[in-house]
């Protein structure tokens, strides 16, 4: 059915296709901050960061998690909550051709492993206040470094550096071209099902770059 596409004929003036851009997230937004870098490019609890910074802290995290071991292709779980440090892990690990598994930070710890089992992350990004729910699961899983985010770190005027890692970090981490097709991000859901199920579905860099092109 999908072959023969019946849907087409009622398109009318509709494309049957869009020209999507064959970029990464990375670029994406690193091409549109070039156009604003001095606007806001988000606002956490009253503090704002401007894309110039936004991209400074997304490579700065690029190196520190090169440092440490990401490589591209593996995986990295971000346990976080919508807050500034794991949208810059997103991107920095985009940056480097990894693949982010986003989970829901308030998972059991029995959910906790088994979704880091079903990706095989060896690297995952939590809040300090998590930390209790990772720290025996480098027995049952892949899991090898754990990195602790903090929210204060983001808190207008008592801002504190992102994290000592991405403070100490080199710079120079080269970006990896990702396969356009190839996965970017698995996620954990029950979506629609009607039971108690998880499952993982994959989504391509294509899909995630045709959602929000370059500007």
């Amino acid at each position: 059915m999908y072959e023969k596409k019946p849907w087409l004929k009622l398109y009318q003036h509709v494309p049957k296709t869009l020209d999507y851009p064959r970029v990464t997230m990375y670029e994406a937004v690193r091409q549109s901050a070039n156009s604003c870098l001095d606007s806001i490019s988000y606002d956490f609890l009253d503090y704002t960061s401007t894309y110039r910074q936004f991209i400074s802290e997304i490579d700065k995290c690029a190196d520190a998690l090169a440092a440490i071991g990401l490589k591209k292709g593996e995986r990295i779980t971000i346990s976080m909550p919508t807050s500034p440090q794991g949208i810059i892990c997103f991107y920095a690990a985009n940056k480097l051709g990894a693949v982010s598994s986003m989970i829901h930070p308030l998972s059991t710890i029995k959910e906790i492993e088994f979704y880091l089992n079903v990706a095989k992350s060896r690297f995952v990004l939590t809040l300090d206040a998590f930390y209790s729910k990772f720290k025996d699961l480098k027995e049952t899983t892949p899991l090898e470094t754990l990195i602790l985010a903090r929210i204060p770190d983001y808190l207008g005027p008592i801002s504190c550096p992102v994290s000592v890692m991405i403070k100490q970090s080199e710079s120079g981490s080269p970006s990896r071209r990702m396969d356009f097709l190839g996965t970017s991000r698995p996620h954990s859901t029950s979506g629609q099902t009607g039971i108690y199920s998880t499952y993982f579905p994959r989504v391509s860099v294509r899909n995630l770059s045709s959602l929000c092109p370059p500007s």
